[in-house]
């Protein structure tokens, strides 16, 4: 009773601070509440938003690493190549690529391209069809920057050199003499800073294309010197250059082969 009374004649002053503490207390909440209804709209906004629709192009890329030189043909383009989808964005707008596959085909690459990289327009070029003669073949080595090679071009006809180590003597001798080339090309490697090397297509006899083989087995460098109108023919025994190559690659071998083991005494 007397807490009654006491509140009902307690002064103005004390009723309004009573009040308005109330009123904050309420208007805490709202805004609270508010707040909280709004981060709640604002999350739940991100979650059923759709991401912005990227505009996707196939694109023709490598299906692994091409070394300079190669050669697309209807037979190979498909195991070389292959389609894939990739952001419009990320391809510049002046890029002139490779569309479709039978562009590739009687092209060759004028530059190392790596597994999943696209072909521009100027990274292929085509062979001399007219330059071919019947039963040639066609094969390309890579060459040093170095020397002739500014001189070369399609109808040049060129001597072609190895070079190997052997022991602490570098062994240089005469792969090719005379043969006919049809296409060249700068390397540009796009792990490296500057191209390293360019490659050469020539018309040569089946049976050259063993002594290329065996060359390459041997990591031999390539030198190619252009012939002058008058140049005379080089001293060149075709068995006796396979017979090298071969013997320098049975010794390299002989020295890598495990050695017997001994049986054990019973």
């Amino acid at each position: 009773m007397m807490a009654h009374y006491a509140r009902a004649f307690a002064p103005p002053r004390m009723l309004a601070m009573s009040c308005c503490g109330s009123s904050r207390k309420n208007s805490v909440l709202i805004i609270l509440s508010a707040l909280l209804l709004l981060g709640v709209i604002a999350v739940w906004r991100v979650a059923t938003e759709k991401p912005p629709q990227v505009e996707m192009v196939r694109v023709l890329v490598a299906t692994r690493d091409l070394p300079t030189g190669t050669a697309f043909t209807k037979e190979n383009v498909d195991q070389l190549t292959g389609f894939i989808e990739f952001p419009r964005s990320g391809i510049p707008e002046e890029s002139r690529l490779i569309q479709r596959k039978d562009e590739l085909v009687s092209k060759r690459l004028s530059r190392v391209t790596h597994q999943g990289e696209w072909f521009y327009v100027a990274d292929v070029g085509g062979i001399k069809s007219d330059l071919l003669e019947p039963g040639k073949d066609v094969i390309s080595i890579p060459v040093a920057r170095a020397g002739s090679q500014g001189f070369i071009g399609p109808g040049s006809r060129v001597d072609v050199f190895a070079g190997y180590v052997e022991g602490n003597e570098r062994q240089v001798f005469t792969l090719l003499p005379d043969v006919l080339v049809l296409s060249v090309g700068l390397a540009s490697d796009l792990t490296k800073d500057e191209p390293s090397e360019g490659w050469v297509s020539f018309a040569v006899d089946p049976k050259h294309v063993l002594l290329i083989a065996l060359a390459n087995q041997l990591n031999c460098a390539f030198e190619v010197v252009v012939r002058g109108p008058d140049s005379p023919n080089r001293n060149y025994d075709y068995d006796k250059t396979l017979a090298r190559l071969k013997e320098v690659i049975e010794k390299r071998e002989s020295r890598i082969a495990p050695a017997p083991r001994a049986k054990d005494d019973q």
